[in-house]
């Protein structure tokens, strides 16, 4: 048998956890554990894993020199048994060392292996909390070691979202709370962006000693616990309270673009946050980053309409509403150049917004809007069009009833359009009045065969309501439910057939812009009589059937449950198409004569 193989007889020994066997065989062969497994591995290190007391205790009492032996990653058989959770292995190896008389033997709680963990590392990492309790309460050495990751065993129960332990380890070793990571953040910063409350809640409960200035401490980035609380996901307005209320002057420290908490909240749209700051910090809003941004331009920039509706009830939207950063941009501009047509819209409905602000390429919001071009992959091109379409049009619109004479704007080029002249724009609304045309006409349809249907009726179905039925359901109730849904249906397709109407008069009298505003409102008046007539027929044919005595009833729930099961999931079909529908409306009703000038042109033609 040579070093680098190991005896299979004692292999089955082990597996089998036979320590009679080991010791039988122990023996017979005086050089049984000088073999080693192809990583390595000694059986002391193979035992440990399996967990056996009694094995390990026989092996110790044969070679306990093996207590120290390393595999080749430089594991010793404490942190294969940290590792595997087995906390009476761990004692019985630890109490090796303490029994050992051997001068200048390294402690074994505090051995390496290749990357530099201990056994400590091991039992953190798996998320063994008796055995790093056994392990931390019998080192009495200060602080931990770091791995070559630069991990503390604290570090790693933190990253790991292991909250037993890591609140174990700082409630009995606080010094561990002395460690910077390799960017230089703190067990705090840690703690705050896995967004876990208790452990946060434990490091600031720590002694003011061991906890020193962790709360102010800052990383590479000059970024306190409270930026990154505040740009963290989902909700964490309590950590964000806990830490605002142990140092004041966290909320006004910049990181290294200048930004404070509230600007990341801002960039990150945490809306509850920045709300939270607002209130107990008023003044911090007014607070610009290295770029000149307020936390308006912020909101407009990345499109979180919320935030931008709360900055603008504040007394201070004011001074936030036509602020100029350093490339002379508002937030109205930077809301264009991203084509945040809900922040448009939002901004453009201020009456105090500089409609007509320039930055410093002279350029307008709307002329931005006009030239910039739509990058984005080919999947969502088409909605990044259907953005800047809408970004113009909310723009247009503004810039039409805020200018004195817009006769002037239109010789200047304000209010071309995105290109498109004004025969394309006529074209457009002719395929409009034809799409108009063929809802009124399906209406009408509809309308003519509700009314057939409920003029109709045979006399024998006149509906009376049994008393005496005890909740069953029968035909009465059928007819009940058919008058209802046909009376829904006529009401709804009328309803849109007048709106239609309505829109056909007021075209006629140069207010193309109602297109864009009702005829969504008919076509979903529209979906709603298909519906209402659908339901309708069910419950018609439900009465109809009930009133042969020759068809079984299931035969008759069949024939009116199947298409009661196709209407509920056709709604869930045209759920998918409903908003490219409704932009599609916009589409080809977008671009109409908006001018004074292409209006008189329009009706010259």
């Amino acid at each position: 048998m040579t070093e680098s193989s190991m005896d299979l007889d004692l292999l089955r020994e082990l597996k089998c956890k036979n320590g009679n066997g080991i010791m039988k065989l122990a023996k017979e062969k005086p050089d049984l554990f000088r073999g080693r497994s192809p990583q390595g591995n000694t059986t002391l290190h193979i035992a440990s894993r399996t967990g056996n007391m009694s094995v390990v205790q026989e092996i110790i009492k044969i070679q306990p020199c093996l207590v120290y032996e390393r595999n080749q990653r430089g594991e010793t058989p404490l942190h294969i048994a940290a590792a595997a959770g087995d906390v009476n292995v761990v004692k019985l190896l630890y109490d090796k060392m303490e029994t050992d008389n051997e001068i200048g033997q390294e402690n074994i709680l505090r051995m390496k292996d290749s990357e530099d963990n201990t056994p400590l590392h091991m039992a953190v990492r798996n998320c063994h909390l008796k055995v790093v309790q056994e392990l931390i309460k019998v080192d009495t050495e200060p602080g931990f070691p770091v791995n070559k990751a630069g991990q503390s065993p604290l570090s790693i129960a933190i990253d790991a979202s292991s909250t037993n332990i890591a609140r174990w380890i700082i409630s009995n070793k606080p010094d561990s709370l002395n460690y910077e990571g390799s960017n230089k953040m703190t067990l705090l910063h840690s703690a705050v962006i896995r967004r876990n409350y208790d452990v946060t809640m434990e490091i600031l409960n720590a002694p003011s000693i061991a906890k020193n200035d962790i709360v102010t401490k800052v990383d590479e980035k000059q970024r306190n616990a409270l930026h990154y609380a505040a740009a963290a996901a989902y909700e964490v307005e309590k950590i964000v309270a806990l830490l605002s209320k142990e140092d004041v002057s966290l909320a006004y420290k910049r990181d290294c673009n200048g930004q404070t908490p509230i600007h990341l909240a801002t960039i990150n749209g945490r809306f509850g946050v920045v709300k939270m700051l607002v209130n107990d910090y008023p003044d911090v809003i007014e607070v610009l980053d290295n770029n000149q941004h307020n936390i308006l331009h912020l909101a407009a920039q990345h499109g979180h309409g919320d935030i931008v509706s709360f900055i603008l009830k504040l007394p201070e939207k004011d001074d936030l509403l036509n602020t100029l950063d350093e490339d002379g941009n508002t937030p109205l501009h930077l809301a264009t150049m991203n084509f945040r047509d809900n922040v448009v819209d939002t901004l453009c409905r201020e009456t105090k917004l500089n409609i007509m602000a320039t930055n410093h390429k002279h350029q307008t919001a709307i002329e931005i809007a006009q030239t910039s071009e739509v990058e984005a992959t080919e999947n969502k091109k088409e909605a990044t069009e259907n953005k800047k379409y809408l970004t113009l049009k909310a723009l247009k619109e503004t810039y039409k009833y805020r200018t004195l004479d817009p006769d002037d704007i239109i010789a200047n080029g304000c209010l071309s359009g995105s290109g498109t002249s004004t025969t394309d724009d006529q074209g457009k609304l002719e395929r409009a009045r034809k799409l108009a045309e063929v809802i009124l006409t399906l209406n009408s349809i509809i309308a003519a065969v509700i009314f057939t249907a409920a003029l109709t009726i045979p006399e024998k179905f006149n509906y009376s309501r049994d008393s005496e039925k005890n909740g069953k359901w029968d035909k009465t109730d059928g007819f009940f439910y058919f008058i209802c849904f046909t009376a829904v249906s006529s009401a709804s397709c009328l309803s849109a057939a007048i709106i239609i109407c309505w829109l056909f008069y007021m075209s006629f009298s140069s207010h193309h812009e109602y297109f864009i505003k009702i005829l969504p409102t008919a076509v979903v008046l529209t979906i709603i009589g298909l519906i209402s007539m659908a339901m309708a027929f069910v419950s018609g044919l439900f009465v109809v059937l009930t009133s042969n005595d020759t068809i079984p009833m299931h035969i008759v729930w069949a024939a009116s449950i199947v298409p009661l099961v196709y209407m509920s999931v056709f709604p869930c079909i045209l759920y998918r198409t409903i908003d490219k529908g409704r932009r599609l409306i916009l589409i080809l009703l977008t671009h109409v004569p908006e001018s004074r000038a292409s209006f008189e042109k329009n009706k010259n033609k």
